[in-house]
């Protein structure tokens, strides 16, 4: 999946998110980075499979890149 970043990011700051897996149940795991911190986050969704998890995976990238 992809990573989203803010602009000035690239000298290693700035804030980072990405979708590290999707699991067999549909739901999110990702990292949300802002400079040298990390934080994993779990996103619950109504997903039933992880087929349907990967497209809300690309649904929430593409409107995060807006």
């Amino acid at each position: 999946f992809g990573r989203i970043e803010t602009k000035g990011s690239r000298t290693g700051h700035g804030l980072r998110f990405k979708i590290t897996r999707v699991d067999e149940r549909g739901n999110l795991k990702a990292i949300l980075s802002y400079g040298s911190s990390n934080q994993d986050i779990h996103i619950v969704t109504t997903a039933s499979s992880k087929e349907e998890g990967e497209r809300i995976a690309k649904e929430l990238i593409g409107l995060l890149e807006l």
